[in-house]
């Protein structure tokens, strides 16, 4: 049996008032995500609940890992005045909505019933190697 853990990724804003989501169900699904830093640790995995978004570099590391359950969507990225005045020289990279799309018995990445992201081993692995901050993870 794999093991599989729960991946807790850096919280660095939340979502703008431009997306467009269906709050009748839960978790919420998103049309159309705008998303506002606040901050940023330097993560190439971020989250606000529902939204996962990641790096291009990172989103290549996974892909040419074999890992599986994700495709990539466009989101309209921004910075809140806070973070421009906290991080007035810093470039965000051009982050992309990482849409989970995996099931449980068949894929490197997906969504646990109670809405936790999830992944493999090599998922995990893939994410370690880009030195993040403000990740998290535990077995589950």
């Amino acid at each position: 049996m794999k093991k599989i853990y729960i991946l807790e990724p850096e919280v660095p804003g939340g979502l703008g008032p431009r997306t467009q989501m269906d709050r009748s169900v839960h978790p919420p699904r998103v049309e159309l995500l705008h998303f506002i830093f606040d901050g940023w640790l330097g993560d190439q995995l971020v989250e606000s609940f529902p939204c996962y978004l990641i790096t291009p570099g990172l989103a290549e590391l996974l892909a040419a890992a074999g890992v599986t359950g994700f495709e990539l969507a466009e989101a309209e990225i921004e910075t809140s005045e806070q973070f421009r005045e906290l991080y007035p020289e810093r470039v965000l990279p051009p982050f992309k909505w990482l849409q989970i799309v995996g099931t449980p018995a068949k894929s490197d990445i997906y969504l646990t019933s109670d809405n936790r992201l999830a992944g493999s081993q090599k998922t995990l692995d893939v994410v370690l190697a880009t030195n993040p901050k403000g990740f998290e993870f535990r077995e589950a």
